[in-house]
């Protein structure tokens, strides 16, 4: 039973450092199975990397049958600017894996993933936020169809949160490169606006341990408040840029042909409307107060079957 740290080494920088992803393992009574929980992929969402701190200091090797490798910050470089990329290359680690050993900075980092983090897993946990400017109703993500489909289902709704969506993810994505690997994977969204609460971060926290109870490395059972609820996402862009206005809070149930959200120009004027495209809950929602035209305004949750 062990608790250990370390650096994976990535390659040399311009300034002499070197660049590297922080690893941490909780071995307890045996390897496997084994979780890899990996956040900070987007620099600009914080929740996972705060609720990994709550996790490392809570868990103990001497009450896990089973092992648990942490990666806090996926993406240095982004986390270090708050960025949803990295000033290096601009690319967005998680719709380029599963990157290439001898690529730029993120697709570095993307490959040292998925070559020698991922294998030997039996479950990824990826813990996501939304970006700055925008905060979402938690949801859990899975790959809709596939080797690990099933497998990914059960891990999403034993993590306990509202809605779970099944998606076909598409190029680029670690929920499509870890199905492609045969590893069950599940994608979490928790958070936003670039910070972290107490209480998102308790959410992680709390569906960390359903996961671990679910794959049997923690005893006890998942603790469920709801039965989720499966969803598609609806998405509203705006049709011109300018100040928004949001009409609806996040959560807020809505009717297709709602009023969401309201545009202005600079002076003041109203000069768009965004509506609501379906009935369900407004899961996504842009709260900074410039938009620009075609930019994420907001997503419904429509409720959906399996």
């Amino acid at each position: 039973m062990t608790r250990e740290t370390y650096r994976h080494e990535i390659s040399p920088m311009p300034d002499g450092s070197t660049l590297s992803i922080p690893v941490n393992v909780l071995t307890g009574s045996r390897r496997h199975p084994r979780l890899l929980a990996v956040a900070g992929q987007h620099g600009d969402e914080q929740e996972g990397p705060a609720a990994i701190i709550s996790l490392w200091e809570r868990l103990q090797p001497s009450s896990m049958h089973g092992s648990v490798v942490m990666v806090p910050v996926l993406n240095p470089p982004a986390f270090q600017a708050v960025r949803r990329t990295g000033h290096e290359d601009g690319l967005d680690i998680n719709r380029i894996f599963p990157g290439r050993p001898d690529g730029t900075i993120t697709e570095r980092l993307a490959d040292a993933l998925c070559r020698q983090l991922a294998p030997e897993s039996d479950l990824i946990l990826s813990m996501h936020g939304w970006s700055a400017g925008y905060l979402v109703e938690p949801y859990v993500e899975f790959p809709r169809s596939g080797p690990v489909a099933e497998a990914s289902e059960r891990a999403a709704r034993a993590f306990g949160l509202k809605f779970v969506n099944p998606l076909e993810a598409g190029p680029g994505r670690l929920l499509t490169e870890a199905s492609r690997m045969g590893i069950p994977v599940i994608e979490v969204e928790i958070g936003g606006q670039a910070t972290t609460l107490t209480d998102r971060r308790a959410l992680y926290e709390a569906g960390t341990l359903n996961l671990l109870k679910h794959m049997t490395i923690l005893g006890g059972r998942s603790v469920r408040h709801v039965e989720p609820q499966a969803i598609e996402r609806v998405e509203m862009f705006a049709p011109s840029g300018g100040l928004l206005r949001a009409e609806r809070e996040i959560g807020a149930r809505v009717r297709k042909g709602d009023l969401v959200a309201t545009i202005y120009d600079l002076n003041l004027r109203k000069i768009d409307s965004v509506v609501a495209p379906a009935t369900g809950v407004v899961g996504v929602l842009r709260l900074a107060a410039s938009v620009l035209p075609g930019q994420l305004v907001a997503t419904v949750f429509k409720p959906t079957e399996l």
